[in-house]
Order: C-alpha cells, then structure tokens, then sequence
C-alpha cells in the first residue's frame, strides 16, 4: 500500500511544552509556530512540485516505549505527513490517521483514531480486522449518504467515498491537547464495485459534498476513588456544500452507523449502562446514555452527550468480534439542511481498575454540564 504526496517530505518531529501547528487547508505546506521556549520549532514542508511515494503499511508501527510511570511529564505530539500522535510524557495516547490507508488497494479510509491506547501504554483497537476489513479503531460513518436520496457511495464499508483532510491543527497544553481536522466528504463513482475503487479519480478532482470539522480534546490522566482514568472529547460538525443532503445507518432493522469502536475482543468484556448488565443483541439497545466496556484491568466508558439528537441515542453491541455503535440517526436517513449543520459530541474515558455505576454518573453530569 502506498500513497502520493505533492509538495511534502515526510517528517516526525517532537514538541513538548505548549505549541500550534497548522497545515493550510489549500495543502501548500506546514507551518509550526513557537508558543514557549520548550517548544521545538519545526520547519516548513515544502520541496516544490515534487511528487514522492510514501510506503504505509496495514498494520501500525510500533508505538513508542510504554511507561505507565512517565519519566517525562506532559502532553507531546509527533506530526508526519500522514499521523499526528499524542503522547503524555513517555506513554502513547492515540494515533489520529490523517492520510489513506489501504489493505491490497481496497478498504481505504483516512481521518481516524488507531491505535487508541490504555493508560499503559497498550493498544486497545484494531485496523483492518480480518473479520471486518472495513472497520477502523475510533471513526464515524455511515452506510448510507444521499444527495436527493441517491447514494454517494459507502463510507461505513469504505467504498467509493475519500475523507480528504484538507487542514489540521494541534495545540499542546499541559491541561489538553486539541486536535482539529478539516474534512471534505468526496464520492466515487457510485456505479463503480468494490474492486474498481482503486481506479477512481483522484480525490481533488471529486466534487465536495460536506465539510467536516471535528475537534479532538484529549485531557491529563485524573484519580478516581479506585480507578485513574482519561477523557478524550469528540465534536464532530457537519456541513453540507450540497442542497439535499442526508446520512443513514444500515437499511436493516439494525440501523447501525454513527461514532463506533472497534476494541480488542481478545479479552473478556462486561457491558454495562445506566440500567445495569447489558447482554449484546443483534438489534439496538436501550441502555442510557452511556455504555461501559469493562475488562479485567479496566475499561473504556462511551458517553452520549444529552444534546445530540435522538438522545440519548440506542446502541449496537456485540460479544464476537465486531465493533461497537453508538447508532445514530438509525435506518431512516436524517436531513441535513446546508444552513443548520448537524453537530455529534460523544466522550470516551479510558481507566484503569473499576468505575462504579455512581462514578460514571458524576462523569457523565461533568459532561453533561460541559460546552
């Protein structure tokens, strides 16, 4: 697998302390301006008109050296050409995946979160499961995207459809990290199968069908009572550039599609929500607004923000090897009018130990009450 770059070298620099960085949304070049004297100041990327390939494999580098004990304190961010990866101190975070990524030039997709790690350092999600190629760490898709009720290709499968990030921006803080990324939606050519994909037009030449701003917060590591635990905030905007506009889950009774996870399952998983014990169906859940994934060192906890529409929204949950849905809008297709711009949050917290049902209620009046 391999991709393309005009006017771009690849480059992996490291910033600690507070710094910004910006990449203009025409994809001339980088920028990175120094905040603190602690910051290192990156150079612009920039080698005129040449065209270079960039080998990117399936499977994600080796992170970083985990260290659940940081010897270096602080939030960090590496930037290449095709990731921005978080760090506090010596331990991985989160990879975002700016650039495509393919398996044998099919199932490809950009503008994600993989590898999302613990508070150890260890991966919790997986890329391209052999069970479910199509399925990508932390993302937001849907099968169904229709302008004037014609379908634009399938985002959830990753089939005639490109997330061109035409700018991203970090800011280090010692309190959080912002990452946010601007994203235009660009179908293929609807009539083309799966195996033609490859073939398509390149992205710049596809029309825009929305733009897409989502804005990443990634918090400290805080105690709790008997957990320790991260929260990772998700805004996601969208706005239509096409009259006609609207998304849809699956057209089966699941209705699945929305903000997903696709975890490790290679461990026993609980899951619990605000009703207590939830037992995986094939069809949605009514379990409350947030959803607790529980294994034996700890968990991750999905929060449904009280002001997205539908709330609080159903979920799709599976035991075997799948991802899990926070499913919205469902079946039926939702308009999206080009002047009122649909808006998702959702917050994931990583911990450590356990989280009893009254500590994840706090959490989830925290955010709740947060703007």
């Amino acid at each position: 697998m391999s991709m393309t770059l005009s006017k771009m070298k690849k480059q992996v620099s490291f910033c600690s302390g507070r710094f910004f960085f910006h990449e203009s949304e025409t994809g001339m070049g980088h920028s990175f301006l120094r905040k603190t004297s602690s910051c290192i100041v990156m150079r612009t990327m920039i080698i005129g008109a040449m065209l270079i390939s960039i080998p990117c494999s399936a499977q994600q580098p080796a992170p970083p050296q985990a260290n659940s004990a940081s010897s270096s304190p602080g939030f960090r961010a590496a930037l290449t050409s095709e990731t921005a990866t978080i760090q506090d101190g010596d331990t991985p975070v989160l990879v975002y995946q700016r650039a495509p990524r393919s398996l044998a030039g099919k199932w490809t997709r950009s503008h994600y979160i993989h590898p999302l790690y613990d508070l150890e350092g260890q991966p919790i999600t997986e890329d391209f499961p052999p069970d479910h190629l199509h399925h990508r760490g932390i993302f937001w898709a849907w099968h169904q995207v229709l302008v004037d009720g014609v379908p634009q290709g399938d985002p959830w499968l990753c089939q005639n459809f490109t997330w061109d990030v035409r700018r991203l921006r970090v800011e280090v803080d010692p309190a959080v990290v912002r990452l946010q990324a601007i994203v235009l939606w660009r179908p293929g050519d609807v009539a083309a199968t799966a195996e033609q994909t490859t073939a398509l037009a390149p992205p710049a030449s596809r029309r825009a069908i929305l733009r897409e701003r989502t804005d990443i917060h990634v918090h400290p590591v805080e105690q709790e009572e008997l957990s320790s635990y991260r929260c990772i905030d998700f805004q996601i905007r969208l706005q239509p550039l096409v009259a006609g506009l609207a998304i849809g889950g699956s057209d089966d009774t699941k209705g699945y599609g929305g903000f997903s996870a696709r975890i490790r399952m290679d461990r026993p998983l609980e899951f619990s929500g605000r009703t207590g014990p939830v037992e995986p169906q094939v069809n949605q859940i009514h379990a409350g607004p947030w959803m607790n994934f529980a294994w034996p060192e700890g968990g991750m906890l999905i929060l449904n923000h009280p002001d997205n529409p539908n709330s609080p929204q159903p979920w799709i949950l599976r035991r075997q090897k799948s991802m899990q849905n926070a499913a919205f809008p469902g079946r039926s297709a939702y308009a999206i009018p080009q002047d009122q711009p649909l808006k998702l949050r959702y917050r994931i917290v990583i911990y450590r130990g356990t989280l009893s049902t009254s500590a994840i209620e706090n959490l989830y009046k925290d955010y709740e009450n947060s703007h």
